[in-house]
């Protein structure tokens, strides 16, 4: 697996994960459906954009050290 494929799949991975995440808490939390569809939309959205800065929040070093454990062939 090519390196843009890892990281394309680690955004699109972490946004679902985000978005199933915050989904549920709206409906622990009693709301509507639709409203905790909305929420896990604005989750996916939010997972997206942390995934799209993550290098930048925590530099690069966290990133090779990360990159490093992982088994890519």
């Amino acid at each position: 697996m090519s390196k843009d494929k890892y990281v394309a799949f680690m955004m699109i991975g972490i946004s679902i994960l985000a978005s199933i995440f915050v989904f549920f808490m709206g409906i622990l939390l009693m709301l509507p459906v639709d409203i905790s569809m909305l929420l896990g939309l604005l989750g996916f959205i939010g997972g997206f954009l942390y995934m799209r800065n993550y290098q930048k929040l925590y530099g690069g070093r966290e990133l090779l050290r990360l990159k490093g454990q992982c088994h890519m062939s």
